[in-house]
């Protein structure tokens, strides 16, 4: 059974690769059904993977539709099309705010793990048991 579900992965995956390679042609693959489409966007992505979005956002969209298509977690393959763009309009100064004071404390939390893994790497750290149970007690 376990053979059978590695065997039907492989074969969804091949089937997923040539459809998206008919698709980028022009063309249509047999048995191909779309299913509805739905607006996405980073901050409110309807559900969709990171994997699938990232698949989306990466699609040339200089000619719509585009396509794109990432294998899924369940072991097969999922397609994307990108039928339209939606312009998402300048940021307003509350947001751009947020978001430097977002970056900036992600900055320092990147620093601050980097000093830390450095001072783990030239420093000889040795952790007693015995001498943390008797402060225990």
């Amino acid at each position: 059974q376990r053979l059978q579900r590695q065997q039907a992965s492989v074969l969804a995956v091949k089937w997923g690769k040539d459809a998206l390679a008919q698709l980028q042609q022009g063309n249509t693959p047999s048995g191909l059904n779309w299913s509805t489409s739905q607006l996405v966007s980073r901050s409110q992505p309807a559900g969709l993977t990171p994997e699938v979005l990232k698949a989306a956002f990466s699609a040339k969209a200089d000619k719509l539709p585009a396509y794109a298509g990432v294998e899924n977690k369940q072991g097969g393959y999922t397609l994307v099309r990108v039928s339209k763009l939606v312009d998402a309009g300048a940021l307003d100064e509350g947001r751009k705010q947020a978001y430097a004071q977002r970056f900036a404390s992600m900055l320092e939390r990147e620093y601050a793990a980097a000093h830390l893994a450095s001072l783990k790497q030239k420093t000889k750290i040795e952790v007693r048991k015995d001498a943390l149970e008797k402060t225990e007690r």
